[in-house]
């Protein structure tokens, strides 16, 4: 193969000048030098960039030219890890769509019952999940045939995420010539690194887009949901129970459940009263729903049809807590809407995505919609990282996520969902303003975003009892 230099980055001559034209507004294109130099002197090195800056696509092209240039091709195989089979597989297909190529030339992937190898000659690079890399240790215990690791997302904890970086911090005292790179979509870089020995960081600043923010308070007020008092009062009894509930399980006696409960309803009563602007139907909502309790589908399907009826292009992406919350809200939709949102409306095209469902049936969510036609998606926080819909201008977040946690007082583990962590907000913030002016509709408030919402959740090994971690990690070695 033939390079050329321009503007500080090599790329192949196959490539077409559209895919050349766009990479050079990449915003990680300046950074090229840096990123390729510190890979090459350094053996662990730190990412970490706004959501939708291009890292998980980029990255690993920059280091599979670089080595090519250098004449290392042949002995380059990049293995990028994705917590997801769907993000494993559409990042691939988009990295060869930039290309010039189809899946199976440089670029590959590997996820549980479905692969395609890349060809090794010049250089390759291979998207797995993370548990197939696992998996790929019991053969290959150091990992003799990969000479660059990419784990991506390491932002999330998630515990095989956790996991191989144990792993590979122990390979990599046995393999100095292994090159690992951790990116993530937040600013934890510190602890990452700290990790990794003090490893080197580089940060990729900027989105492509602002993207204007709402709460809950702002989403009511603009489109004057209302909802009947009965309603609202069945609501309230539904989360003054969870809350103490929650508490009781944090360890919480019941009096003092009670007595955490009171506390924080008295704060925020606290701060609904400078809440002057609110209808009185408003003001009950808010009162209401300010926590992680309550899912909020009603008001989810009458946002939607506001963003439809005072804009005109654009799709809309609504995260939810999970598979049945997906199922309410299209159900919901199509009975409130039918003419819009029925199966065979042409005006509004549904789609659900979730871990669980087939990734062939959810490749169409990426393409953009026919003239005429909108798009809506409605998701779990599978769509918080690495998969891109690119011509998402609208983003609702209920602001709720499942997650596995351990209830010491009954020693299981159950899902359930819970509040979002602000790094999560910001991830679900970040999928708007791909190709314009996005926005952001999270349905809860101000009020706690500011005061209740963690940094960031808790890592999912510290979620979980402390035999399952055992004997997960015994599966993995």
């Amino acid at each position: 193969l033939t390079f050329f230099y321009h503007s500080v980055v090599f790329f192949p001559l196959y490539l077409s000048s559209f895919i050349l034209s766009s990479k050079k507004t990449r915003l990680l294109t300046p950074l090229f030098q840096d990123i390729t130099n510190t890979v090459k002197n350094n053996q662990v090195l730190v990412i970490s960039g706004e959501t939708g800056c291009g890292k998980t696509t980029q990255v690993p092209q920059f280091l599979l030219e670089s080595e090519v240039s250098r004449g290392n091709g042949s002995v380059t195989r990049i293995v990028v890890t994705q917590p997801r089979r769907i993000s494993a597989i559409s990042v691939a297909e988009r990295v060869a769509a930039e290309r010039g190529e189809s899946i199976g030339n440089s670029i590959g992937y590997q996820v549980q019952l479905e692969r395609q190898y890349p060809r090794r000659i010049p250089g390759s690079i291979m998207y797995v999940t993370t548990g197939m890399l696992l998996q790929w240790l019991h053969s290959d215990p150091l990992l003799e045939n990969i000479s660059h690791v990419i784990v991506d997302e390491v932002h999330e904890r998630e515990f095989l995420g956790d996991f191989l970086l144990t792993v590979l911090r122990n390979i990599a005292k046995l393999r100095p010539e292994l090159r690992i790179i951790l990116m993530s979509a937040t600013l934890n870089a510190d602890e990452i690194s700290a990790y990794f020995n003090n490893c080197p960081k580089l940060h990729i600043p900027g989105r492509l887009f602002p993207v204007q923010t709402f709460f809950l308070e702002d989403v009511l007020r603009m489109t004057c949901f209302w909802l009947p008092d009965a309603a609202i009062a069945n609501m309230a009894r539904e989360q003054k129970s969870y809350l103490t509930r929650r508490y009781i399980g944090e360890g919480l006696s019941k009096g003092e459940a009670r007595k955490a409960t009171n506390e924080r309803n008295n704060e925020f009563h606290k701060w609904l009263i400078e809440q002057k602007d609110q209808s009185p139907n408003g003001l009950k909502i808010l009162r209401t729903v300010d926590v992680d309790a309550y899912p909020m589908s009603d008001l989810i399907v009458h946002l939607t049809n506001y963003i439809l009826q005072t804009s005109d292009h654009g799709s809309i992406l609504i995260f939810v807590p999970g598979i049945a919350a997906i199922r309410e809200t299209i159900k919901q939709m199509r009975a409130n809407n039918p003419h819009l949102f029925g199966e065979s409306s042409n005006l509004v095209r549904i789609y659900p995505l979730h871990s669980q469902l087939a990734v062939s049936k959810q490749r169409g969510l990426f393409d953009p919609p026919p003239p005429g036609q909108r798009k809506v998606i409605v998701a779990t926080n599978i769509a918080e990282t690495s998969i891109t819909i690119e011509d998402v201008v609208y983003v609702i977040d209920c602001g709720r996520i499942k997650v596995t946690n351990y209830d010491a007082s009954s020693n299981t583990n159950s899902l359930a969902p819970m509040l979002v962590s602000r790094a999560n907000a910001a991830q679900r913030r970040g999928r708007a303003g791909r190709v314009r002016l996005g926005f952001c509709y999270h349905l809860f408030s101000k009020f706690v975003y500011d005061n209740v919402m963690p940094e960031f959740l808790l890592p999912e090994m510290l979620r979980m009892r402390l035999e399952d971690v055992i004997l997960r990690i015994k599966v993995h070695t």
